[in-house]
C-alpha cells in the first residue's frame, strides 16, 4: 500500500506516529482490510516506541495524539486486539 510506504519515510517518530493514528481513524474513505489496519497499528507502535527512545516526553506524543499518557501502553502492544465474548 502506497500509504504505508510513505508514512515510513516519515523521519519524526512522533510525526510518524500522529500520521499513522490520522490514517487509521480518517484515512480514506471505503472498508479498511484488516492488513492495512494491523499495519498502521504496528506502525505507529513502533514510532511511539522510537520516539520514547529518542528521549521523547510521553506527555507531549500523548498530546499530539490526542490521547492520554497511559494510552501509549496500548498503543505500542502488538497484541492483537480481543474484544468480550458474548
Amino acid at each position: 500500500m502506497a500509504q504505508i510506504s510513505s508514512l515510513i519515510a516519515i523521519e519524526d517518530p512522533v510525526l510518524r506516529a500522529v500520521t499513522a493514528n490520522d490514517l487509521l481513524w480518517n484515512g480514506a474513505p471505503g472498508p479498511k482490510d484488516l492488513g492495512t489496519v494491523r499495519d498502521l497499528r504496528t506502525a505507529r507502535g513502533q514510532a511511539i516506541i522510537e520516539a520514547i527512545g529518542a528521549g521523547r516526553g510521553r506527555e507531549e506524543i500523548a498530546d499530539r495524539l490526542h490521547v492520554r499518557p497511559s494510552d501509549l501502553a496500548w498503543m505500542t502492544s502488538d497484541r492483537e486486539p480481543t474484544y468480550p465474548t458474548r
